[in-house]
């Protein structure tokens, strides 16, 4: 089975004067997701989670141009997805955990480079391509890999990254396998990715001034 870690992409406190009050409310609001997860570790509990912080995350934002399309039918989805994940048990000798880093900000300096998430022409971008939100947004989607060696820590990390934009405002749904096997963190891959890509179906990003 696989533990659920939840993380926050931060934006630079000289970008949000008011991170560190930001920071600290969604880091409490971690703290009481992985309390319930304690005490309920069902597939739909951690669906919910995820999606609790995601909206912990757009509710935190100064910027309200960021939501989450049909909330209930993302967490019946996405239990589904978990259903799948959970069920590949490690190797007695293996150990597993599902790292989610989401975030939602904005550009503030169009002289800045790219955000350096999933940017144009790196390395790692998987593809580039429209995409329309559940509102009719017409939005930037880009996919990246993420793909990370620890040898000597013992650690291999294999994950995605979609990120949505549109204009300066950004959303990015990052999930990753981080184990202690890299052939078994690539092989659960897959099947993180279709609850990323739920997410990023129902994310919505409104137009707003540049």
């Amino acid at each position: 089975m696989l533990s659920l870690l939840l993380a926050l992409a931060a934006t630079p406190p000289a970008i949000d004067p008011e991170f560190s009050e930001r920071f600290e409310r969604l880091m409490a609001r971690a703290d009481v997701i992985a309390e319930t997860l304690e005490a309920d570790d069902s597939a739909q509990a951690y669906a919910r989670g995820i999606v609790d912080y995601l909206e912990a995350i757009f509710g935190e934002s100064p910027y309200p141009h960021f939501s989450l399309h049909d909330r209930d039918g993302v967490i019946a989805g996405m239990a589904h997805d978990m259903e799948a994940i959970m069920s590949a048990e490690p190797q007695p000798d293996e150990h597993y955990d599902a790292v989610w880093t989401l975030n939602a900000f904005r550009q503030l300096d169009e002289a800045d480079a790219e955000p350096p998430f999933c940017h144009a022409g790196a390395n790692n971008l998987i593809s580039e391509s429209e995409h329309t939100d559940p509102q009719g947004h017409v939005l930037n989607f880009r996919v990246c890999s993420i793909h990370n060696d620890d040898i000597a820590a013992g650690v291999f990390t294999r994950g995605t990254i979609f990120q949505l934009s549109g204009g300066v405002y950004y959303v990015v749904l990052g999930g990753s396998v981080e184990g202690s096997d890299a052939e078994g963190a690539e092989a659960r891959l897959p099947l993180l990715e279709p609850a990323i890509a739920r997410l990023s179906a129902h994310t919505v990003i409104e137009p707003g001034e540049e």
